[in-house]
């Protein structure tokens, strides 16, 4: 028997946010210069090949020479952009499947 306290099982809804936010993020960066791009990809994924961990805009700025705070701004810029696209294009598509008991 299995212990089920420990499996999360996303619902629907759960699952339409993050589908419909992801193509808000990449709806942004189809209009977004190379650079700022290129910035968001190295903080969302890394680069193990040249040492950048995920997420870290410090070893970005080591390995760049970029300063922390132009990566933080970008990411930050990126992130406001894609929250406005998904509230404009999708926010009533995930209200209307709202499931509540």
């Amino acid at each position: 028997m299995y212990d089920t306290d420990e499996i999360q099982i996303e619902s629907e809804q759960e699952t339409n946010y993050k589908e419909y936010f992801y193509k808000s993020l990449e709806a942004i960066l189809k209009n977004t210069e190379w650079y700022e791009t290129r910035i968001f990809e190295l903080y969302s994924n890394g680069d193990t090949d040249k040492g950048i961990k995920p997420r870290s805009a410090r070893s970005i700025s080591r390995i760049t020479g970029i300063s922390r705070q132009e990566i933080l701004r970008v990411i930050k810029e990126i992130k406001q952009k894609a929250n406005e696209h998904f509230n404009t294009n999708y926010r009533h598509i995930i209200a209307s499947t709202d499931i509540r008991p």
